[in-house]
C-alpha cells in the first residue's frame, strides 16, 4: 500500500510495510525437531533479516510464528510444519558502504533506487567553530559553537536513531539544519570546517 499524503525526497509515495510469509518444514528425529523449534521460537517477536540469492539486500522486520503442526508416523514424530510471518520494511537494505570525503565538493554515486540515511564521521579543522555539510538540493547540516570544536564528530541521520555527538556527547545542530538523506544516483556533498570525513550508508532498493 502507498501513503499518498506524503512523498519521500525522490518524489515517490511512502511505502507501507510488506507481509512476508514462509512455510517451514523440519524433519528428523524428535530431538532434532525439538531443537529446530527451540531455535526458531527464540527469534519470535524479534527483528530478523531475510535474504535470498541475488537480491540486492535483505528485508528487515519483526517475526511471528504460527502454531506448530506436528506430523506423526504411528507413535513417532517425523516432521513439523510452521508458518513464519515477517512484518518487513518495504525496502531491501544493502551492504554498508563507506565513502571518504575531502574538504569542499565531493561527487558520490549512491546505489539503490530509494533515498537512504547516511552516518557521518568528521574531524574538525584546528580552531574551527563551525562545521557544515551541504548537498546540491539546498539541504545543510551545521554545528556551530562559541569555542573551537575539538574531537570526533559523529552524526546519525536515520529517523529512528537521529543524533549528533561530539566525543560521544549529544549536541544540537543549528535550527536551520536538516538531517538529510542521500538520493539514489549522483550526489554532490560539500563539507567545510573539517580535515577528514567519511560517510557510511546502506543503499535501499524497492523491487
Amino acid at each position: 500500500r502507498l501513503d499518498l499524503t506524503l512523498t519521500d525526497p525522490s518524489g515517490a509515495a511512502y511505502m507501507g510495510n510488506r507481509a512476508i510469509t514462509l512455510s517451514l518444514y523440519a524433519i528428523g528425529g524428535e530431538d532434532d525437531i525439538l531443537a529446530a523449534k527451540t531455535r526458531l521460537a527464540a527469534l519470535a517477536g524479534t527483528i530478523v533479516s531475510l535474504s535470498w540469492r541475488g537480491l540486492p539486500g535483505e528485508y528487515h522486520g519483526r517475526m511471528r510464528l504460527s502454531a506448530w503442526e506436528d506430523k506423526w508416523a504411528g507413535p513417532r514424530q517425523v516432521a513439523t510444519l510452521v508458518t513464519v510471518s515477517i512484518d518487513a520494511a518495504p525496502y531491501l537494505v544493502g551492504r554498508s558502504r563507506t565513502v571518504t570525503l575531502k574538504t569542499g565538493a565531493n561527487a558520490i554515486h549512491v546505489k539503490g533506487n530509494r533515498p537512504c540515511w547516511p552516518a557521518w564521521a568528521l574531524t574538525p579543522a584546528s580552531g574551527t567553530k563551525t562545521i557544515a555539510i551541504r548537498d546540491a538540493h539546498g539541504h545543510k547540516l551545521t554545528l556551530a559553537s562559541a569555542t573551537a570544536i575539538t574531537g570526533r564528530i559523529t552524526i546519525d541521520t536515520a529517523p529512528d536513531a537521529r543524533g549528533l555527538r561530539v566525543n560521544g556527547n549529544l549536541m544540537t545542530p543549528t535550527l536551520d539544519s536538516d538531517y538529510f538523506p542521500l538520493l539514489p544516483g549522483a550526489n554532490t556533498i560539500t563539507t567545510t570546517g573539517i580535515t577528514a570525513a567519511s560517510l557510511a550508508y546502506r543503499p535501499l532498493t524497492l523491487i
